[in-house]
């Protein structure tokens, strides 16, 4: 399992969100997505989780 290196989208509108996608060896990767700046128990009642699977190509999708 290796991690890649957090990112944020700072051109999207409303509150930033930051990424911290996981590579799995053998299984999907994961991206977590979670306001930028929450900690404690905030930080794990706001966060979502997407595997490989749900990841789809931002231009053919506008």
């Amino acid at each position: 399992m290796s991690t890649n290196t957090p990112t944020t989208d700072s051109g999207s509108p409303g509150e930033e969100l930051h990424a911290v996608t996981v590579a799995n060896d053998g299984e999907p990767d994961e991206c977590t997505l979670y306001p930028r700046g929450s900690t404690g128990l905030d930080r794990m009642s706001t966060w979502i989780t997407a595997e490989g699977g749900a990841f789809v190509d931002l231009d053919s999708v506008r």
